[in-house]
Formats: C-alpha cells, sequence, structure tokens
C-alpha cells in the first residue's frame, strides 16, 4: 500500500465528531457506540485521502497506524482552525492511543458537557477524568477541582482585569 509521510493522528472519543461542524464527504464518522465496540476505524481528511488513495477509493481501504490496521470508514472535508483546534489528517478511536512519543508535547483534553451543568460540576469531573487517566498509565496525580480554571478564570488569574481585549 502507500506509504504515509509524516501525518498527524488524533486519537479520540465517540463524541468528538458531536463537538465539531466537519464536513463529511463520503462515507460516515464514528460514534461512541463504535468506539465502544471496538471497531478499528479511521475517518482521513480529504487531502490525505487524495495523496495516499489517487483513484478516489479511499473509504473501505486499510491503513496503519502504530502497528493497528484500520479501515478507513469516512473522509472529511478539508478545513480551517475555526472549525476544530486541531491539524489531524487522521482520527481514530481513543482506545488505541498506544502513547508512542511524537511530535506532541502534550495532550489535549475536549469534554462536551451538557448545558444543564454548573461549572463546579464541570471541574469536578474534568479533575476525576484526569486522575482516571493518569491511574490508567499507572501514575498518582493529585488534582482538586479548585484548582483547574476557566479560560477566563485563567486570564483573571494571570494578567487581573485591568486589560485590553480584542480580537
Amino acid at each position: 500500500g502507500n506509504r504515509m509521510q509524516f501525518t498527524v493522528a488524533d486519537f479520540v472519543g465517540g463524541d468528538y465528531f458531536e463537538m465539531y461542524q466537519f464536513d463529511v464527504l463520503e462515507g460516515r464518522l464514528f460514534d461512541r457506540a463504535s468506539a465502544d465496540r471496538g471497531d478499528k476505524v479511521a475517518v482521513v481528511r480529504e487531502s490525505l485521502a487524495k495523496s495516499c488513495f489517487p483513484d478516489g477509493d479511499a473509504v473501505g481501504k486499510k491503513i496503519t497506524v502504530q502497528n493497528v490496521e484500520y479501515e478507513v470508514i469516512g473522509i472529511i472535508a478539508d478545513y480551517s482552525l475555526f472549525v476544530a483546534p486541531t491539524t489531524a489528517n487522521i482520527w481514530l478511536p481513543y482506545r488505541y492511543n498506544h502513547f508512542v512519543p511524537s511530535y506532541n508535547f502534550c495532550y489535549n483534553l475536549y469534554l462536551l458537557f451538557s448545558e444543564s451543568m454548573g461549572k463546579p460540576q464541570m471541574k469536578e469531573a474534568v479533575c476525576n477524568l484526569m486522575q482516571a487517566t493518569y491511574e490508567n498509565r499507572n501514575q498518582n496525580v493529585q488534582l482538586a477541582p479548585d484548582k483547574i480554571y476557566t479560560q477566563k478564570e485563567e486570564r483573571i488569574r494571570e494578567f487581573g482585569t485591568d486589560i485590553l481585549l480584542y480580537g
């Protein structure tokens, strides 16, 4: 098969595609049920599909990432960073992440909360999820919800309130 040179793969949870408004050109996206079943599936970006499968037949093909083979089930239209905060070309179910060292020096955590959930409950959920993530990697970390800040709280903590904001 075709060899992919350097490409960015994001390992994501089953709800990831509910958070961002990607345009699906072909096939489908995976969801929580598919991820929970352990389906070895991949969604790829349009530009990667065109470069690796120039005949236009990417859906149904196999790709290998970190020595695991996945079936391409969907193609997403190329997008800007205004659509989603990622530069990924491939999206794979999170359970298959082997934490192989890569160009990333950190991991991003995106959570979709219910609109009815209050900020204290959100902070508690983030705290619990982070502790579980570290425990799964046999690392112990002590986190407290009062040390987790929203972006607004972090800006106020770092810069105060006497700043000019523009965008």
